[in-house]
């Protein structure tokens, strides 16, 4: 636990001061009290939460760490809770931890007295996780609707007051041109005979809970309708139904034909003619017994002896065969149903893929009695496929032939200075990421020496690594110190609002004094070897918050000094939830110091990436920078 300092502390702590201590340690939260502009409490989950040592917690102002775009909102509701304004209690944003990473955190305030004085008392909970499966429930929530939308068939919700909650737009368009139909009772929008109907179809599934389906004429608007409805009971947590969803599908057409040529033919026969799918019956030696209208016409069956009585096999390829008659042992075995892929083959000898679900059929002994095959040609989805995958093969070699063409091509010849670099890819063929590096003289006959990891991946990402690889040289020629090129780049990317934030260490090697002036934004703290110390240099990646300041650190370089500089990915190199981390680079590197810097830095990569057995989650950039002796 992280205490500020208390003007005076009791030589013993009461009970409940012990009780709320302990409270304070296990409570998986951040929890704090904060008086004027600093804090007088701080627990020990405060830390892990947002990146920053207590200490420097206590030198930040509450608004600091959170993010730009929620800061406002956070400040006046503080200024308006102090002055007894009815704000509320509990609400939840997004801050921006010390290492550049944004976490959501709930966050609960309360007026108290500490000392004498008001303060703000606060427990906030990480609540990241929760806000991407929000995220991740929304994004489907709007595909279903978006499904639901485009549907054509008629989807609708009714509550148990037989009032109708939603109907989708083909069904609003089909029965209510500009009149919406939601919030209506289905007695307000259909005659008497139809609606009691109706109702009493869906009084039963909320009375039952039972899925049910219901396929009959309606009339509406003096027009017989027959329409073939599925209604699903739509059950709370305490499996009470509170909505009924319906799809009908308008089958009046079809209908009225099977009415007039077959009024006898079984309900199965419909289904199965209606399906747009190919569906074949066979034997359990495989013989064809049945099959449906559009496996005629995906097959070019022209007469129906041609196909009944032949085994289905003969409509599989040559190279498919061996295949399929192993499928159909291993569903037949075990009963369950199977969805294959195959390469068919037509009555002319064309080919098509098709997408085969086997299911067996059983008696009412549960023997097996025949087998159904429903087939779909999937050829052009197929084609679609390859091309969105070529066509992100496409984005991969543009990014990286882009990234490639941004990084230099030859280091440049420094004066006394030995420099190497090493990039690694997450994966082969995964996308592009952000890593880059520059290297370029200045004014004096010194050098600019810059590594950058920009958030995100792809084209977008080699996009915005291209604007600030030469913002940065531009404002390198006219500042002499890092920290304030560093300043002049962010507020630069700050007023573009540019969305992706970028992690920066920029360096300049002074070659007559044989210094380096370093200055960091947000990447790992440069590892010295010969000292074996990492440069604690901190800083917020550029583009998140405006007129940000960066500290320059001056390192004076002896013969043989080496220093490492690399972005994120080499110590979040992780097996499970164990990092690589910086202690496993510093004992790797004292380990093998004597190699060439080169070797060193190829040896560190190959190091990390099997301890994370070859499954790396970023791109990894190093750069050495060794002095040569004189």
């Amino acid at each position: 636990m992280a205490l500020s300092p208390r003007p005076e502390e009791p030589e013993q702590k009461n009970s409940y001061e012990q009780l709320f201590d302990v409270f304070a340690k296990i409570t998986p939260a951040a929890i704090f009290m904060h008086q004027g502009k600093n804090y007088v409490y701080i627990n020990s989950f405060a830390s892990t939460l947002t990146g920053y040592s207590a200490k420097e917690i206590c030198e930040l102002h509450f608004s600091d760490i959170v993010s730009p775009k929620y800061r406002e909102m956070v400040k006046q509701r503080g200024l308006a809770r102090l002055k007894g304004k009815a704000v509320p209690n509990r609400y939840d944003f997004p801050i921006i931890r010390k290492d550049g990473k944004q976490r959501w955190v709930d966050l609960s305030v309360s007026i108290t007295e500490y000392n004498g004085k008001p303060s703000v008392f606060g427990v906030a909970f990480d609540i990241t996780e929760l806000k991407k499966t929000q995220q991740e429930l929304a994004e489907e929530m709007n595909k279903y609707q978006s499904l639901a939308e485009s549907a054509r068939d008629f989807i609708f919700l009714v509550d148990n007051n037989m009032v109708i909650e939603y109907v989708n737009k083909y069904a609003n368009k089909h029965f209510h041109k500009k009149e919406k139909l939601t919030g209506k009772k289905i007695s307000d929008v259909f005659p008497k005979h139809t609606h009691e109907r109706q109702m009493q179809n869906l009084k039963a599934v909320f009375k039952t809970g039972k899925s049910a389906r219901v396929t009959g004429k309606f009339v509406f608007k003096n027009t017989d309708y027959w329409l073939d409805t599925s209604l699903v009971p739509l059950k709370d947590a305490t499996n009470k139904v509170y909505s009924v969803m319906g799809i009908s599908r308008d089958i009046t057409e079809k209908k009225e034909a099977e009415l007039a040529t077959k009024k006898s033919e079984k309900l199965y026969r419909s289904l199965v003619e209606t399906s747009p799918d190919a569906i074949i019956l066979t034997d359990l030696n495989m013989k064809i017994q049945m099959y449906n209208q559009q496996t005629a016409a995906l097959f070019k069956i022209k007469d129906t002896s041609e196909a009944l009585g032949k085994l289905s096999l003969d409509y599989i390829s040559r190279a498919d065969i061996k295949r399929a008659k192993k499928d159909i042992k291993k569903t037949l075995l075990s009963g369950k149903a199977r969805r294959v892929e195959y390469s068919l083959v037509k009555e002319d000898g064309s080919h098509f893929i098709g997408l085969v679900n086997v299911t067996v059929i059983y008696d009412e002994q549960a023997k097996p009695l025949s087998i159904l095959a429903i087939v779909e040609d999937v050829t052009q989805r197929k084609k679609a496929e390859e091309s969105l995958a070529k066509a992100h093969q496409i984005s991969v070699n543009i990014s990286h032939t882009l990234q490639q063409s941004l990084l230099p091509q030859h280091l440049p010849s420094i004066k006394g200075l030995n420099i190497k670099t090493y990039y690694r890819s997450a994966s082969r063929g995964a996308e592009v990421g952000g890593d880059f590096f520059d290297i370029f003289e200045l004014p004096g006959n010194n050098y600019g020496i810059v590594m950058g990891d920009v958030s995100g991946k792809g084209i977008e990402a080699a996009t915005e690594t291209a604007k600030i690889k030469y913002l940065l040289r531009d404002r390198a020629y006219g500042k002499t110190m890092p920290s304030d090129v560093l300043t002049n780049v962010n507020n630069a990317l700050f007023k573009q609002k540019t969305v992706r934030f970028t992690a920066l260490t920029y360096a300049i090697f002074l070659t007559k004094e044989s210094k380096l002036l370093i200055s960091n934004a947000g990447n790992p703290y440069p590892y010295c070897v010969t000292e074996d110390r990492f440069l604690e240099l901190t800083g917020v990646p550029v583009s998140i918050k405006p007129k940000q300041k960066y500290e320059t650190t001056e390192l004076e370089l002896k013969d043989s000094d080496t220093l490492l500089m690399y972005t994120d990915g080499l110590t979040e190199a992780r097996i499970d939830s164990k990092l690589y981390g910086e202690q496993r680079v510093c004992q790797f590197v004292k380990k093998n110091k004597h190699l060439a810097l080169n070797m060193l830095l190829k040896k560190l990569v190959e190091e990390a990436s099997a301890f994370s057995k070859n499954k790396l989650t970023d791109d990894i950039l190093l750069i050495g920078i060794k002095k040569k002796a004189s």
